[in-house]
C-alpha cells in the first residue's frame, strides 16, 4: 500500500477542502489520475489497487470480435484507450489480419476519447472523425445521436431533441432486450465461437431509438462500461465489444489486504470504486473480515463509486453509496468534496475552535494530522463532549492488546499534538473528559 501526501498546517480550509481526509483509491489504470485529483483538494490519498489489467494479444474472445468486424463492418468505432488500440492492432497483426482491421477503422466512424488515444491513432495512420470534450459516456451518445438526426439515414423525420438516458435505465433495457441477466456483450457466444452481439428488439430508428440499425464497435479497457454499453444498445445500437484486456489479481495483494484493515478500523474515510469487479476483489481479499467491512461502509467509511453500475454491488448488501450523476472520475472527486466535509464536527474547547476532520483535528483553522490512536481516543471523548470516560472506556477504541497504561499514553500524546493540555481535563480517579465551554 503506498500513501499520498498529506499536506500539513494550512491557514486557509477552503484551499484544501479535504485536509484532513483519508480517501482509499482502488483503481489500477487511472489510479494516479484519480489520486492526483483528491490530493488537489487536500486529501491524504492510500493506494490499494483491488485488480490490475493485461492485454489479450492471444484471447479468443478478441480474435473472434475482429473476425466478426471484418466480416460485417462498423459503423461506429470508440476507441477509448491509447495502449488498448496498440494492442488490438498488434495483435490484428499477428493474426495476419492488420490491414484489413486498418481498412474498416478507416471506413468507419471513428471516435477517439482523449488526446492520448487521438495520438495513438494517428501514429498508426489513422484520423478520428470526432473526439468528446470530456469523459462523459453520455457525450459520446448523445453526439452519435445528433449525428443519426441530422444524416436522417432511416429518412425519418430530424428531431432537434437530444437522447438522455441514465445508465441504470440503459443497462436495464438493455438487458430485456437481450434477454440475459449479465452485463450487455459479456461472454455469451453463439454454436460457432462468433462473440454473441448485444442488439435491442427491432431495427426502426426513432426519436427514442435513434441508433437502431447501427452497429457500433467499442474498444473496451478491461473495466467494464456497462453505462457507456447498456445507453448504446437502449438507443437502438447492435454493440460489439472488442475486449483487449482482462482482469486479473493484482501482482502485490498486501496493498489490498492491508486496505481491508484500514477499513475494518475505520482508519480511511472514504473507498472510491471504479469498477463493479474492484468492488467484489475487494470482498473476496476481506475473506472472514467480510462482514466488518460492510459494516464500516454501512457507518462511517463512505463509499464511493464512479456510477450508478459500479455501486450495484454494495447496494445489494445495504451499503449506502455516494454517486455522481454522470460516471466521470471528476464528478466523483466533487461529490467528494461536498459530502467528506460534511461529516466534520466543531467542538468549542477552552476558548478555541476545534474541528474534527476525517484523521486530523483543525484548532483555530490549523490542521493537526493525529496517528490513529489519538483519533480514536480523541473521537470517543467528542461523542459526548464534556461526559467523563473512564480509562476502560476509552481502551475499547484503541487497537486490540492495548492496555489502560496505553489510554494514559495516546491521551498524553494527544494533549501535546493539539497543542494545549487544557483541552481534556483529567477527573481524579474517574478517567478523562473534553472541556467544553
Amino acid at each position: 500500500m503506498h500513501l499520498k501526501r498529506l499536506p500539513g498546517s494550512i491557514g486557509a480550509m477552503s484551499d484544501a477542502v479535504l485536509a484532513g481526509f483519508t480517501v482509499a483509491v482502488t483503481a489500477d489504470r487511472r489510479r494516479d489520475e484519480l489520486a492526483g485529483l483528491l490530493e488537489q483538494h487536500g486529501a491524504r490519498v492510500v493506494l490499494a489497487p483491488a485488480l490490475r489489467v493485461v492485454p489479450l494479444a492471444d484471447d479468443a474472445p478478441l480474435r473472434a470480435a475482429t473476425r466478426d468486424l471484418l466480416e460485417r463492418p462498423p459503423d461506429v468505432v470508440v476507441a477509448n484507450t491509447a495502449i488498448g488500440m496498440r494492442g488490438w492492432l498488434d495483435a490484428a497483426e499477428g493474426w495476419g489480419l492488420g490491414e484489413a482491421l486498418r481498412t474498416r477503422l478507416t471506413e468507419a466512424y471513428l471516435v477517439a476519447r482523449g488526446p492520448k488515444t487521438r495520438d495513438a491513432l494517428h501514429a498508426v495512420g489513422l484520423t478520428e472523425a470526432w473526439s468528446p470534450d470530456s469523459e462523459s459516456c453520455g457525450e459520446v451518445v448523445d453526439h452519435l445521436a445528433r449525428r443519426e438526426r441530422g444524416t436522417d439515414l432511416a429518412g425519418t423525420a430530424p428531431d432537434d431533441h437530444a437522447v438522455t438516458v441514465s445508465p441504470a435505465d440503459a443497462l436495464a433495457a438493455a438487458r430485456a432486450q437481450t434477454g440475459t441477466r449479465g452485463r450487455p456483450g459479456s461472454a455469451a457466444r453463439s454454436e460457432y465461437g462468433r462473440p454473441h452481439q448485444r442488439r435491442p428488439v427491432g431495427p426502426r430508428r426513432s426519436a427514442s431509438a435513434p441508433l437502431a440499425g447501427r452497429r457500433i464497435a467499442v474498444q473496451l479497457h478491461g473495466e467494464p462500461q456497462e453505462e457507456f454499453v447498456g445507453a448504446l444498445i437502449a438507443a437502438g445500437a447492435e454493440v460489439i465489444e472488442v475486449p483487449v484486456y482482462r482482469w486479473v489479481a493484482p501482482l502485490d495483494p498486501t496493498p489490498l489486504q492491508r486496505l481491508v484493515d484500514l477499513i475494518t478500523n475505520r482508519m480511511v474515510d472514504a473507498v472510491t470504486f471504479t469498477s463493479a469487479p474492484a468492488v467484489t476483489s475487494l470482498l473476496r481479499a476481506a475473506g472472514p473480515e467480510t462482514d466488518a467491512v460492510l459494516r464500516s461502509l454501512q457507518g462511517d467509511v463512505l463509499a464511493g463509486c464512479v456510477g450508478p453500475l459500479t455501486a450495484a454491488p454494495l447496494r445489494r448488501r445495504g451499503v449506502p453509496v455516494l454517486a455522481p450523476a454522470t460516471a466521470r472520475l471528476s464528478a466523483l472527486v466533487e461529490a467528494l468534496v461536498e459530502e467528506l466535509p460534511r461529516r466534520t464536527r466543531t467542538l468549542r474547547l477552552a476558548d478555541s475552535e476545534l474541528v474534527l476532520r476525517g484523521h486530523a483535528a483543525v484548532v483555530d483553522g490549523v490542521l493537526k494530522p493525529l496517528p490513529p490512536a489519538q483519533m480514536a481516543i480523541l473521537r470517543a471523548l467528542a461523542v459526548s463532549p464534556g461526559r467523563v470516560l473512564p480509562r476502560s472506556e476509552l481502551l475499547e477504541a484503541l487497537p486490540r492488546g492495548a492496555d489502560e497504561h496505553a489510554v494514559e499514553m495516546a491521551v498524553a500524546r494527544l494533549r501535546a499534538a493539539l497543542g494545549a493540555s487544557s483541552f481534556i481535563q483529567t477527573v481524579v480517579k474517574r478517567g478523562y473528559r473534553l472541556r467544553v465551554d
